[in-house]
């Protein structure tokens, strides 16, 4: 199915006519005049942004719900499944205001070892660097 996304750097070329959409949580009102069979919420612990659409079925994700879960599955047997690709978590320490070049420096002395690289930042700043 062809999805379409919306949120910082799409919201100016929404496809109405797409079969689905993504929407980040800033993003979602301008949705609001279209009602959905499903809408699927990562994150579901926050509260539901304003100006959420309409649709039939609400299904919420968290892996740090408050209430009572409807069904649980865990990382370790999403890859025993094959959903997910075993990986490995590294926590680099870094120093203030040396992030990139601790991170490249990780990197470049494990050259190798990793596939891929996902790196978090603080900021959009911070990523842009």
């Amino acid at each position: 199915p062809s999805f379409c996304k919306v949120g910082m750097g799409f919201n100016d070329k929404i496809d109405w006519d797409a079969k689905g959409f993504v929407a980040v949580y800033d993003s979602v009102h301008l949705l609001a005049n279209l009602t959905f069979a499903d809408i699927y919420v990562d994150e579901a612990h926050h509260p539901l942004p304003s100006g959420l659409p309409e649709g039939t079925d609400l299904y919420r994700f968290s892996a740090t719900h408050r209430v009572d879960v409807d069904f649980q599955y865990t990382m370790g047997q999403a890859v025993e499944d094959g959903v997910l690709c075993d990986y490995d978590v590294i926590i680099p320490i870094v120093t203030p205001g040396l992030t990139q070049a601790c991170l490249a420096e990780m990197v470049r002395k494990q050259a190798g070892h990793f596939r891929r690289v996902l790196a978090y930042c603080n900021s959009i700043v911070e990523a842009k660097r």
